[in-house]
C-alpha cells in the first residue's frame, strides 16, 4: 500500500484527539461534578418530592453560569489545539511537498 493521503493521516490524528476526550472530559469538567452529584443524588431521593426537585434544578440553572468560569477550558483547549495543529502542519506538507 502506496503512502497515506492528507485524508487518511487526517482520520487517524481525528481518532486519537477523540480517544484523549474521557481523559480530559474529568479535567474539564472536575467542577460540574459535585453540583451535578447532588442533583442526581436528590433524583434518586423517594422522600424528595417533584417540586423540591424542581427547585434544585432551577437553583442549579441560576448557578450554572458562575460553573461554567470554573472549569478547566485549557484541558479541553489543549487536546483541540494539537489536534487541529498536527491536522494543518500534514495539509502545509502535503501541498508543499516538504
Amino acid at each position: 500500500m502506496g503512502p497515506m493521503n492528507r485524508f487518511q493521516q487526517l482520520e487517524i490524528q481525528q481518532a486519537a484527539t477523540r480517544a484523549e476526550l474521557p481523559r480530559v472530559a474529568v479535567q474539564w469538567l472536575a467542577a460540574a461534578r459535585t453540583p451535578l452529584e447532588k442533583l442526581t443524588m436528590a433524583a434518586l431521593d423517594p422522600d424528595l418530592s417533584d417540586e423540591e426537585f424542581v427547585k434544585l434544578v432551577e437553583r442549579f440553572s441560576e448557578d450554572l453560569p458562575k460553573l461554567l468560569d470554573t472549569m478547566d477550558h485549557d484541558a479541553l483547549a489543549e487536546l483541540m489545539e494539537e489536534g487541529m495543529g498536527a491536522a494543518m502542519a500534514n495539509g502545509i506538507e502535503q501541498r508543499t511537498g516538504k
